[in-house]
């Protein structure tokens, strides 16, 4: 195997997975197709603020500033995001066009190559439609949506 765990996706809900999994003694390679973290925020109306008071936004294990406001603005959100991922394993700019099943773990198909791993944490669906589309997978023990109503799932059955 060339990776224990291999998370596909570096947005808020990818990173949180990071972190719990790090937390559980595990480094984990985080795989996102954007040359940044949190690439679908970076990408949105520069007016922005989280809908919801930064005490109730905030990523595991690290607060958003006060600094940043009540209400973080877009701006302020991402360079949270991209702190949080400090130290993290991340791959950036490499697409996952396809997770398989083989013996003992999975294969995931990158752009320029592959990768194996005993694990791999995926999305199920994004705010703009279905990832991996006919992939199947049992959601991870714990797991919330996230503001998006995405779900982050494991392709590997939950034990």
């Amino acid at each position: 195997m060339d990776e224990h765990v291999v998370i596909v996706g570096a947005g808020p809900a990818g990173l949180a997975a990071a972190w719990a999994i790090r937390r559980a003694g595990r480094d984990p390679l985080v795989v996102e197709q954007a040359d940044a973290v949190a690439a679908s925020w970076r990408g949105r109306h520069d007016h922005l603020r989280l809908n919801t008071h930064r005490a109730f936004s905030h990523q595991p294990g690290a607060r958003i500033p006060r600094r940043c406001g009540s209400y973080p603005a877009r701006d302020d959100y991402v360079a949270y995001l991209q702190e949080y991922s400090a130290g993290m394993r991340l791959r950036l700019g490499t697409r996952v066009h396809r997770i398989d099943r083989t013996d003992g773990g999975w294969a995931l198909a990158l752009d320029g190559g592959s990768l194996t791993a005993a694990h791999a944490v995926r999305r199920s669906a994004t705010s703009a439609g279905s990832a991996t589309r006919g992939q199947r997978s049992a959601r991870l023990p714990g797991s919330a949506p996230t503001a998006s109503r995405s779900r982050w799932t494991t392709a590997s059955p939950a034990r």
